[in-house]
């Protein structure tokens, strides 16, 4: 496409930006900062992440609540006859496609973790809504997947920019306090259910 031209020859975007210089403002309203935009773009893509897996929890209850009870009827039909297993299974589709596109948003050092907001939904949910039982065991494996992610997400600098692929950097980031404390909380728990 064409760029427009201003009166003095200039494009158009480069003289709204000279009048800005010279008047102290860009149009009627100001650009926000950088770093208000990349946690704008982060929050976003948080919320998408989110939204995506808890629809994922509930679309696999649907699919399952759908196999129950066509497992329960006098006459099971093919599962894809059945517009309640549809429905969890479009469901599922358009969670995914939520978490694909949190990627565009945020990092996937933060959107990557968030998939454990899924596993953890599907055992409350399933537990709740189909009847499955939730163990103690099942409790202490949620609260090690909440703190693993957190772990995760706090480890990771959002508004670093370069990645450290050297061996000293990762050795130096699993001797963080915060990984140990989790590693020992780990290892002391996966102990005691064995």
């Amino acid at each position: 496409p064409r760029r427009r031209l201003s009166k003095t020859g200039r494009p158009f975007t480069a003289q709204v930006l000279h009048r800005a210089t010279m008047n102290g403002t860009a149009g009627d309203a100001p650009s926000p900062p950088a770093d208000v935009e990349t946690d704008t773009r982060q929050l976003i893509g948080v919320c998408l992440a989110l939204s995506g897996n808890l629809l994922v929890s509930v679309a696999l209850n649907i699919t399952k609540h759908a196999h129950n009870l066509n497992q329960r009827a006098a006459k099971p039909q093919p599962y894809v006859k059945l517009p309640l297993w549809w429905t969890g299974f479009v469901s599922t589709i358009v969670g995914e496609l939520g978490n694909f596109a949190a990627y565009g948003f945020a990092d996937a050092s933060v959107i990557a973790p968030l998939g454990a907001i899924s596993v953890l939904s599907n055992a409350f949910i399933a537990a709740l809504v189909l009847g499955e039982g939730l163990r103690c065991r099942d409790l202490i494996g949620c609260c090690l997947c909440i703190a693993g992610g957190a772990v995760i997400v706090a480890s990771c600098s959002t508004h670093d920019l370069q990645v450290d692929a050297d061996v000293h950097s990762f050795l130096s980031r699993l001797q963080d306090r915060i990984f140990l404390i989790y590693m020992l909380c780990l290892t002391i728990l996966t102990g005691l259910m064995l």
